[in-house]
């Protein structure tokens, strides 16, 4: 047994610590990786924690049992090489796992209307269970630890506070990760670390073992996407691209002039320049009636003047360009991704957070409506839901910022003819109504609202997004 009860009380806090750290640390880097490279766990994040939780737990009850940490390193080897895919071969892309569920009736929250297929449910489902099997028995050896530590230590509330202890830091040590837009190359690269020093600690001495660590670590980084511009911010994996046009003169105009930024692999913002000059020296490319439709345009035909304005949600900066040509002489802009904000800041050809009007606040959407002061002539809430058409996740805005409590907030700070400006990306009728109807609570009259479509064109921004118009002033 290693040294069993014999072992000094310092040397049981250490192993509670490492391994309650390592647990911890593990289950954070899974949900995060998983959930961002395999979509369905972006909306299923909690069964990757019940699938941690139960590993961890099914360790503790069998801590009587022989440990064997070598089976960590091959169930966490197998786990990365399916969802890391090192040799991209697009058989074994889990990322298609999206489109196999796809025809079921929340389909649509995912943005797929493909024709479901049985044999291919079947397989995703399969799939989806092996992941998971693979998950909760990773977590087995290290629970068996975690067991064994606790059951052997000398002192009991001790050894729960260590244990405390060591998830906290395992918490927070996941936390600076992300805040130092660490990639998960460097997150598995500290679970190895870890995961050694929780050996070291245990007196297991296994060299295959520390190899597997190393060939998970290699497979991480070989899986990572290349020749694509990619950042990790602190709430997701950002990609930048121009997008891929089939008609070559217009793909050479526009480079440049738009970016497509993906986020978690999904299509989330575009950088546009529709600054007057341009649309005029492209007169090929661009309508420029069509261009005053734009979401981003017409907002400013509620209200010609605009002394005052707040964006929720700004973005890479679009709707502040917008404002600048506009000639709104102040501009309050909220963004909660510093990273998304450096990227408008560097990438938009029209460098709308380069002038002096323009005041970024780089902060959560509802804290700055809670703490603002003064009044605005026009409040913009610009496309605030984090994955359009969805409201099942408990990390979507609809449940956070579209909400009567928040609305009301946004009626505080507006002047008495001030306007709300709210764009959004639903492909769920009723969670449309729903926010009709608390704006029509808020105001006391209902909203206009309105639904522009491009022809699946992107050039004057997203299309099919659903605009709603409200105030204590009569938008006309």
């Amino acid at each position: 047994m290693q040294g069993g009860h014999y072992k000094p009380s310092w040397q049981r806090d250490t192993e509670v610590f490492v391994v309650s750290a390592l647990i911890l640390y593990l289950q954070l880097v899974l949900i995060r990786w998983i959930g961002t490279e395999i979509r369905i766990f972006a909306y299923l994040g909690n069964l990757i924690l019940v699938a941690c939780f139960f590993g961890t737990g099914l360790g503790c009850y069998r801590s009587a049992l022989p440990v064997s940490l070598t089976r960590l390193g091959i169930y966490l080897l197998l786990l990365t090489g399916l969802v890391a895919n090192p040799l991209h071969l697009e058989s074994l892309n889990l990322r298609n796992l999206i489109d196999w569920l796809a025809g079921f009736e929340d389909s649509p929250m995912w943005g797929m209307f493909i024709a479901p297929q049985q044999s291919r449910v079947v397989v995703a489902l399969g799939v989806v269970g092996g992941l998971l099997y693979l998950i909760i028995f990773m977590f087995v050896p290290i629970g068996q630890v975690l067991g064994r530590a606790l059951s052997e230590h000398p002192h009991t509330i001790q050894a729960y506070s260590v244990n405390i202890i060591g998830s906290l830091s395992g918490i927070w040590l996941f936390a600076v990760m992300s805040w130092c837009r660490a990639t998960p190359v460097e997150w598995f690269g500290l679970l190895a670390i870890l995961a050694i020093v929780l050996a070291y600690v245990t007196g297991h001495r296994n060299w295959w073992f520390v190899v597997a660590l190393g060939i998970i670590v290699c497979f991480v980084w070989i899986g990572q996407s290349s020749g694509v511009r990619t950042i990790w911010s602190p709430y997701q994996k950002l990609e930048v691209r121009h997008p891929v046009l089939a008609d070559s003169l217009k793909q050479e105009a526009l480079d440049g002039a738009i970016y497509t930024i993906a986020a978690n692999g999904t299509g989330y913002q575009l950088i546009l320049n529709l600054a007057d000059d341009f649309l005029r020296t492209h007169p090929r490319l661009y309508n420029l009636d069509q261009a005053r439709l734009s979401h981003y345009n017409l907002a400013f035909q509620f209200k010609p003047r605009i002394h005052r304005l707040l964006i929720l949600g700004a973005g890479a900066g679009n709707n502040a360009a917008a404002a600048l040509r506009h000639g709104v002489e102040e501009i309050d802009c909220v963004e909660v991704d510093s990273e998304i904000y450096a990227l408008g800041k560097e990438l938009h050809p029209e460098r709308p957070y380069n002038s002096p009007r323009v005041h970024m606040h780089v902060t959560d959407a509802r804290a700055f409506l809670k703490s603002a002061t003064g009044s605005y002539d026009m409040i913009w809430f610009a496309l605030l839901d984090a994955q359009p058409g969805s409201s099942y996740s408990n990390r979507q805005l609809d449940h956070y910022m579209y909400t009567l409590q928040s609305l009301k907030e946004a009626q505080r700070l507006l002047t008495q003819d001030g306007i709300l400006l709210v764009n959004l990306a639903s492909r769920r009728k009723w969670i449309s109504e729903r926010l009709y109807g608390i704006l029509q609570q808020v105001f006391d009259r209902p909203p206009m609202s309105f639904l522009l479509e491009f022809n699946g064109a992107s050039e004057y921004g997203p299309p099919g997004e659903l605009t709603l118009v409200t105030g204590n002033g009569a938008p006309t």
